[in-house]
C-alpha cells in the first residue's frame, strides 16, 4: 500500500513511529511507522467501492492560501509573507520536521543539530528551489541524498563538519545553480568527480574550507557551466598543470589568502573565458613564471594585492597575453624593480595600482607608462611616477601645492620666506632666552620660567624650518626621484614630530600664562590660585610630558596611524587637515592642529577679556584713568589678535574642509610657510622685546618709583594701589 505524497495530519496512538520495516508500507517522506494488523481488515471489498473523481479535485501544484508549516517551523513573514517558504532554523532539531508541505519552494534548516543527510531525506519535496542547512554539525552526506530535488537551484551547506564529499554525492541536482560549502570546521577531501552531476552549476563557493591535497582537474570535472569558483582561504599550496581545464565557461576565479608557492606556465589552461582573477593576500611569497597568464585571453581584472612577488621584480614576459586586461592591482607586492617594458603588452589597460611598493631599484623612464594609450588611472606612493606618466588623466600622488617634480619648494617667494622666518624665529628666541635670564624677583622668576619654556618650544619650530629648507637645497632639480625616500625617512618623521611638539607646547604655555595672569590680577588675594616657582616647574614639566606623548604617538608602529606613515603625507612632513581626509590618523591630526588650537585661542581670549574687564571696572569705580590702562588694553589686544591670526585660520579652514568645501591649494602652501610658524617668530616680540624700554625705565627710576608707590598707598580706599600693581604686573610679565 502506497501512502506517499499524502499529508498525514493525525496518527492514532496505536500507530508506532520508528525505524521499522518499511518494505511493505511506505508512508509520507519523513518517518517509518508500524501499523497494527487489524487496521486494514475491513478493506477486503475496497476495489469494488472505488469511484473516479474529477481532475479538479486534486490539482497538481495548488497555490497555498495559508501557512501549513509543521511544528517548530513557520512561514516566511518578512519582507513579505510567503506560505511556500518554510523556516525551521534555530530550533536545535536533530531530524527534519514531519509534515512539510510538498509545495514548499524554500526551506531553511540553518542553525540546528543535524549530523547526517540520509538518502530519501527530501523525498516528497519536488518543488523545492532553495535549501539552507548552514551552521549545523553535518559530517556526511549519504549517496543520492538529493536525488529527489530535481528543481533545486540553491544549496547552502556552509559552516558544517564535512570530512569528505563522495563521488556522485550531488546526483539528481541537475538544476542546481549555486552551491556553498564554505567555512567547513574540519579539513575536507574532495573525491574525484564529486561535482560531476552539477552540469548547470554557476557558482561554487568553497571559501575558508581546508581542502586536502593538490588542486587537480578531476576535482572539477563536470562543471561545464560554472561561472564563479571561490577557493579563497582553502589552504591550497599547489595547483596542478591545467587543473581548471574542464571549466571552459568560468568567468571569476578567486585564489586569495592561500599558500600558493608558484604560478607556472600552463596552470590556467582552459580558462579562455576568465575575466576576473584574484590572488591577493597570499600567505607566502609567490613566484610568477614567465607567460604564467598567457592562456587568459579575455582577462579584464587581475588582483595580486598584498601578495609578495618572489624576487620583487616585474619582467616583460610576466604579463604576456593579457591584451584585454583593464585593471591591474599590484598593491603591497614587495616590488622593488619594474622593467621599462613591463607593461608593454597591456595595450587596453585602464587602471594600475602600484601603492605600498618601494621601487628602490627602478629606473624611471617616460616610456614606462606613456606607451599605454588606454591608461586612465595610475596610483602609487611615488610622485616621480606621475612626473613621467604625463599622459595619464588621473595619477596619484601628484606634486603637492608646495612642490613640483623638480623642487620641494616650487616657488622662489616661498623659499625666501621660509629662510627668513626660520632666521627670525632662531634669533628672536635665542635673544629672549638670554634677556630673561636676568630676571630677579620671584614674580619675574615665575614669568621667566614660562617665557624660557615658550622660547625653547618656539626655537624647535626653527629647527623644523631649517630641516625643510636644507632638504629643498639638497634635492633641488631631482626632488621627484628622491621624494619617496624623503617622506618615508627618519629625518622627515623627526621634522614632523618637532613641528607638532613646538606647536602643541606653545599653545599649552600661552594658555598656562593666561591663567596665571588671570588669577593673580582678578583674584590677587587668593594665593592658593597663584603659581609659585615650584608649581610653575610642575606645570611646565607636565606640559612637556603631555606634548611629547601626543606628538610621539604617530611615531609608534600603530595600525591607526599606518606604521610610520602619519608624517609622510607631504614633503613638508605635516599632516595638516586642509585638503585631504583620506590618510590614516586624520582624526588625530584634526584634533591636534584644528580643535586644540581653537580651544586654546578661546581660553586665551576669554582670560584676557576677564583681566581687561576686571581692571577697567575697578578704575571706573574710583573714576581714575591713565595712559597705562590704554597701553595695557593695546597690549592685550595685540596678544589676542596675533593668536587669532595664527591659530584661528587653520581651525576655520580645517572645519570648512571637513564639511566638503573645496579649498585652493595655494592656501595650504601659504599656511604651511607663513601662518603656522609665524607665531613662533612673533612671541619673542610680544613677551620680551616690547618690554625692553619699560625695563630700562624701571632700572633708572627705581628710587622715584618707590617714593611714588608709597604715596599711592595712602589713597582713601586703597583700591588704586591694587590696580596700579595689576597694571605693572601685566607690563612686567608680558
Amino acid at each position: 500500500m502506497n501512502l506517499q505524497k499524502c499529508q498525514i495530519i493525525n496518527i492514532h496512538p496505536r500507530v508506532k513511529r520508528g525505524k521499522g520495516n518499511c518494505k511493505d508500507v511506505i508512508t509520507d517522506r519523513f518517518m517509518c511507522v508500524s501499523i497494527p494488523k487489524p487496521a486494514f481488515s475491513q478493506l477486503g471489498n475496497l476495489s469494488a467501492n472505488i469511484h473516479s473523481a474529477p481532475s479538479s479535485v486534486f490539482p497538481g501544484n495548488p497555490s497555498p492560501i495559508s501557512c501549513n508549516a509543521p511544528e517548530y517551523c513557520h512561514c516566511q513573514t518578512k519582507p513579505e509573507p510567503k506560505f511556500d517558504h518554510i523556516e525551521c532554523g534555530f530550533n536545535g532539531l536533530e531530524v527534519i520536521p514531519f509534515g512539510i508541505p510538498t509545495y514548499t519552494k524554500k526551506l531553511l534548516l540553518n542553525n540546528n543539530l543535524f549530523k547526517f543527510i540520509e538518502r530519501e531525506t527530501f523525498r516528497g519535496l519536488p518543488n523545492l528551489l532553495e535549501l539552507d542547512m548552514i551552521r549545523n554539525d553535518i559530517t556526511d552526506i549519504l549517496g543520492k541524498a538529493f536525488e529527489y530535488l530535481k528543481m533545486l537551484e540553491i544549496l547552502k551547506l556552509s559552516r558544517n563538519s564535512f570530512t569528505k564529499l563522495h563521488h556522485n554525492v550531488f546526483q539528481g541536482l541537475g538544476s542546481l545553480k549555486e552551491l556553498r560549502i564554505g567555512y567547513n570546521s574540519v579539513p575536507l577531501e574532495l573525491e574525484d568527480g564529486c561535482f560531476e552531476d552539477l552540469r548547470n552549476l554557476n557558482d561554487l563557493i568553497l571559501t575558508y574550507t581546508d581542502l586536502q591535497g593538490t588542486l587537480n582537474a578531476s576535482m572539477f570535472k563536470g562543471l561545464v557551466s560554472l561561472k564563479k569558483l571561490d577557493l579563497a582561504s582553502t589552504s591550497s599550496h599547489t595547483i596542478d598543470h591545467a587543473a581548471f581545464r574542464h571549466l571552459g565557461q568560468l568567468e571569476t576565479l578567486v585564489l586569495s589568502r592561500n599558500n600558493l608557492t608558484r604560478l607556472s606556465q600552463g596552470i590556467f589552461t582552459g580558462l579562455g573565458n576568465l575575466s576576473k582573477l584574484e590572488i591577493h593576500e597570499n600567505a607566502i611569497p609567490i613566484a610568477l613564471d614567465d607567460n604564467c597568464f598567457k592562456d587568459l585571453e579575455k582577462l579584464k581584472d587581475l588582483s595580486l594585492s598584498q601578495t609578495k612577488i618572489q624576487g620583487g621584480k616585474l619582467t616583460t614576459s610576466m604579463f604576456l597575453g593579457l591584451h584585454t586586461l583593464k585593471v591591474l592591482n599590484l598593491k603591497s607586492c614587495n616590488i622593488h624593480t619594474i622593467n621599462k617594458e613591463t607593461f608593454k603588452y597591456l595595450v587596453n589597460i585602464d587602471t594600475i595600482d602600484l601603492r605600498d611598493n618601494t621601487f628602490s631599484k627602478t629606473e624611471y623612464v617616460p616610456t614606462m607608462f606613456n606607451i599605454l594609450p588606454s591608461l586612465q588611472s595610475l596610483k602609487s606612493d611615488h610622485m616621480e611616477i606621475c612626473c613621467i606618466a604625463s599622459n595619464v588623466l588621473e595619477c596619484d600622488p601628484q606634486p603637492d601645492y608646495l612642490s613640483s617634480c623638480a623642487y620641494l619648494i616650487k616657488s622662489d617667494i616661498l623659499r625666501v620666506s621660509l629662510w627668513t622666518i626660520g632666521v627670525l624665529i632662531l634669533l628672536g628666541n635665542l635673544i629672549a632666552i638670554v634677556l630673561r635670564l636676568n630676571e630677579k624677583n620671584e614674580s619675574s622668576n615665575i614669568n621667566c620660567i614660562m617665557i624660557m619654556n615658550l622660547s625653547i618650544a618656539d626655537f624647535l619650530m626653527s629647527s623644523y624650518i631649517f630641516i625643510i629648507a636644507a632638504v629643498d637645497v639638497k634635492f633641488r632639480g631631482v626632488y621627484a626621484e628622491n621624494r619617496y625616500d624623503w617622506v618615508n625617512g627618519r629625518i622627515c618623521m623627526l621634522a614632523g614630530f618637532t613641528a607638532s611638539l613646538s606647536s602643541e607646547m606653545s599653545v599649552f604655555i600661552l594658555v598656562a600664562m593666561t591663567f596665571d595672569r588671570f588669577f593673580k590680577i582678578v583674584f590677587p588675594f587668593k594665593s592658593k590660585l597663584h603659581l609659585n616657582q615650584c608649581s610653575a616647574y610642575i606645570v611646565m614639566s607636565f606640559g612637556w610630558t603631555l606634548c611629547v606623548i601626543l606628538s610621539g604617538l604617530p611615531l609608534l608602529p600603530l595600525n591607526y596611524f599606518g606604521p610610520y606613515a602619519f608624517f609622510s603625507q607631504s614633503g613638508f612632513c605635516l599632516p595638516l587637515i586642509l585638503t585631504d581626509f583620506n590618510f590614516k590618523g586624520w582624526e588625530y591630526s584634526f584634533s591636534i592642529f584644528n580643535v586644540t588650537t581653537l580651544v586654546g585661542f578661546i581660553l586665551i581670549a576669554g582670560g584676557y577679556l576677564g583681566i581687561f574687564a576686571s581692571t577697567f571696572i575697578r578704575r571706573a569705580s574710583i573714576r581714575r584713568h591713565t595712559n597705562r590702562e590704554v597701553k595695557m588694553a593695546r597690549k592685550m589686544l595685540w596678544i589676542v589678535a596675533t593668536d587669532f591670526c595664527c591659530w584661528v585660520p587653520i581651525s576655520i579652514l580645517g572645519f570648512l574642509a571637513l564639511q566638503g568645501v573645496q579649498l585652493p591649494g595655494e592656501i595650504f602652501a601659504y599656511i604651511s610657510i607663513f601662518v603656522l610658524p609665524i607665531n613662533s617668530a612673533i612671541n619673542p616680540m610680544i613677551y620680551t622685546f616690547s618690554n625692553l624700554s619699560y625695563d630700562v625705565k624701571c632700572t633708572c627710576m627705581r628710587k622715584r618709583s618707590t617714593t611714588q608707590n608709597s604715596s599711592t598707598l595712602q589713597t582713601p580706599a586703597g583700591s588704586s594701589t591694587r590696580i596700579d600693581t595689576n597694571i605693572n604686573y601685566i607690563r612686567q610679565n608680558s
